[in-house]
């Protein structure tokens, strides 16, 4: 993603790196380890929060 960053440049480029930065940060604070939420039976996806 880094590598498609550079590729960009103006406003273009600030809204992927701000994207980047999203996954980044999401995947430190653990919220996309989808299999250790799965195997705690927990609900994943938007599906849950609409029911």
């Amino acid at each position: 993603m880094n590598k498609l960053s550079l590729e960009f440049t103006g406003d273009r480029r600030k809204n992927v790196d701000r994207e980047i930065n999203y996954f980044i940060k999401g995947n430190k604070k653990g919220r996309f380890n989808y299999h250790k939420i799965s195997s705690l039976k927990l609900p994943i996806g938007s599906g849950a929060v609409e029911r």
